[in-house]
């Protein structure tokens, strides 16, 4: 049986490639909400799993047990299941999916252009001319490279002027170019 966690709308589910999801889609505790006639809104929990449905091919969720309400759920009962699952899960993997819903994001950032521009750089062999010419200049051909790729990614991707590639690169990283090489330009 093969594990994996996934983060979704509703929390961390775990993909279960066994007979008990038929189809190895997915099974996952699931939190749905209904709207009273007061207007409060009532949250109960369900372990459900995704079976695609046999015409259409679209996935569809099939409860496979009601906890009831969420603010009246047995915690004590979820932890035992937990505890019960655990005990198919190597020490790491239980440890992983334990803390899976509790990453804290510090920062983001836009990546995707920076990837490509960085990507079809070295591609293209612009990267690894830049070097050769610098290496012979006696500089520092990675860095001046690295530096070099950032003020074409900024015309590419965030259009400016010289003096305002000064000020881009705070907010733009890339997998290859280190946070020294965006400096020099501010």
């Amino acid at each position: 049986m093969a594990i994996s966690c996934r983060h979704t709308s509703s929390g961390v589910s775990l993909d279960f490639t066994s007979k008990l999801c038929g189809s190895g889609v997915g099974v996952y505790l699931r939190e749905t909400k209904r709207r009273n006639r007061d207007g409060s809104t009532v949250s109960y929990l369900q372990l459900a799993h995704s079976e695609r449905h046999p015409v259409t091919g679209v996935p569809q969720a099939k409860v496979i047990h009601n906890f009831g309400r969420a603010d009246a759920v047995d915690r004590d009962g979820l932890a035992r299941l937990v505890s019960s699952i655990s005990r198919f899960l190597d020490p790491a993997q239980a440890t992983a999916a334990a803390h899976a819903g509790q990453i804290e994001v510090l920062d983001s950032r836009r990546f995707g252009g920076a990837w490509v521009a960085d990507q079809l750089w070295e591609r293209l062999g612009v990267g690894a001319a830049l070097r050769r010419v610098a290496a012979d200049r006696r500089l520092d051909a990675e860095a001046t490279e690295r530096v070099l790729l950032a003020l074409v990614a900024q015309r590419a991707l965030a259009p400016g002027s010289k003096l305002a590639a000064t000020r881009w690169p705070s907010g733009w990283r890339s997998p290859t170019v280190p946070d020294s090489a965006t400096t020099v330009l501010s």
